[in-house]
């Protein structure tokens, strides 16, 4: 298809190993409920609601897409009394959250640095074909690292603004991303 394999799919021993660190959270906030952002099949879901076992007494999914929230019912079914679906992020939160490739999924800005200044790149028509282009740009990378010339980076303003939300939402817990990539 059109999507790659990610961890859950490969083997239970991704979800075990994660259950591990999030039971240790779960204890630590007092909380037992896990959201899960991104959730795909449902594979990491099972996983972690069968390492978990009764230490959860909520697994919640947030899901826009209703092809995976099928997908992910039929993966997660012998747990249907513990799992629910949100379509949105809600207004408040308590509990351990969970995403696996997700931020690494939300759109970015590329940037290239020609060694004087920014430019933001993109995808432009060059006749029947698409083609590079580039504009000049405000938009830096965060720190203050220098940068050689030809360098090209991004930045995450959505993946920022998803974080800085959900840490105003979730009023009592912890959050794990995991995501794989250059740093």
């Amino acid at each position: 298809g059109s999507d790659f394999v990610t961890a859950p799919e490969l083997s239970p021993l991704f979800g075990r190993a994660l259950a591990r660190q999030l039971a240790q959270a779960l204890h630590g906030s007092g909380t037992d409920e896990l959201w899960e952002f991104g959730a795909g099949s449902g594979a990491l879901a099972a996983g972690l609601l069968d390492a978990l076992g009764e230490r959860l007494r909520r697994y919640s999914i947030v899901e826009l897409s209703a092809p995976l929230r099928a997908r992910q019912r039929a993966t997660t079914a012998r747990f249907a009394d513990r799992v629910r679906w949100l379509d949105a992020l809600p207004e408040s939160m308590r509990g351990v959250v969970v995403g696996n490739e997700v931020l690494d999924a939300m759109p970015v800005q590329l940037l290239r640095f020609d060694g004087a200044q920014w430019h933001e790149r993109g995808v432009a028509l060059d006749g029947d074909t698409f083609a590079w282009s580039e504009r000049a740009t405000p938009l830096r990378p965060p720190g203050d690292a220098p940068f050689p010339p030809g360098a090209v980076t991004e930045t995450h303003a959505q993946a920022e603004a998803f974080i800085a939300t959900l840490a105003e939402r979730l009023q009592r817990g912890a959050a794990f991303f995991i995501d794989y990539g250059f740093p």
